[in-house]
């Protein structure tokens, strides 16, 4: 897929799509309160040099709650998730 940025490219629905597929195979063989309801895709990977990961490559949870809290609250908007 030919496409200017990142962020152009994870917004296009064949992409989507894909991830959507790949969860549904995962999800096909958990149980029902395990399985992923919604997800979204971010602009740009995590990075330590963003301060988003540890030097043991973990992510600081806070640090992405606060960054990415309109995406979160996004996803738990309906009461789905």
């Amino acid at each position: 897929l030919a496409t200017a940025n990142r962020e152009e490219l994870l917004s296009r629905r064949e992409v989507l799509n894909l991830y959507q597929e790949i969860l549904d195979g995962v999800n096909s063989k958990l149980a029902r309160f395990e399985t992923v309801k919604k997800f979204a895709l971010l602009p740009q990977s995590l990075t330590m040099d963003a301060g988003e990961l540890t030097p043991t490559l973990k992510v600081k949870r806070r640090v992405i709650e606060a960054r990415y809290r309109t995406i979160i609250d996004g996803l738990f908007a309906d009461g789905t998730a």
